[in-house]
């Protein structure tokens, strides 16, 4: 038991050193979303983009200057402008350092399964999350 505890404490340290992105335009669901994962102490590194092209530009900077790339991004697929779908395609044409680093996650409300089997082309992409995500998703994603 002491042992797993210490495991425990161990893997939080290790966590709270990843920065996760949310890519989404809806400003309710990101401060949701961002206290459920402060809440459970996960991270205090959430940053928040309310366009896929403040992201994929800060994707960019980093990659250039060769700085830390976030661990988790929740990604919309429906925003004005560029939709996270243009994101994917230019992540695709990116480096193969943010396809090795990065988990993606899309978040949408879209319940289309043209969105989820688009979503699957995608190897890096880990998982199509349905909006609302519940708080035990959260905790089960920042902790695998």
């Amino acid at each position: 038991m002491k042992w797993e505890r210490e495991q425990h404490l161990l893997l939080i340290l290790m966590i709270k050193s990843k920065e996760i992105w949310l890519v989404d335009d809806d400003f309710i669901f990101c401060r949701v979303i961002e206290k459920t994962i402060l809440k459970i102490h996960i991270t205090n590194k959430v940053v928040q983009f309310q366009s896929p092209e403040q992201a994929f530009d800060e994707l960019e900077k980093r990659l250039s200057d060769e700085s830390e790339l976030p661990e988790i991004i929740f990604l919309d697929i429906n925003m004005p402008g560029m939709d996270g779908w243009q994101f994917l395609e230019s992540v695709s044409e990116m480096n193969d350092r943010i396809k090795n680093e990065i988990q993606i996650f899309i978040s949408s409300s879209s319940v289309y399964s043209e969105d989820i089997d688009q979503a699957k082309t995608y190897p890096f992409i880990v998982e199509y999350l349905i909006k609302p995500i519940s708080k035990e998703k959260i905790i089960q994603i920042l902790e695998t």
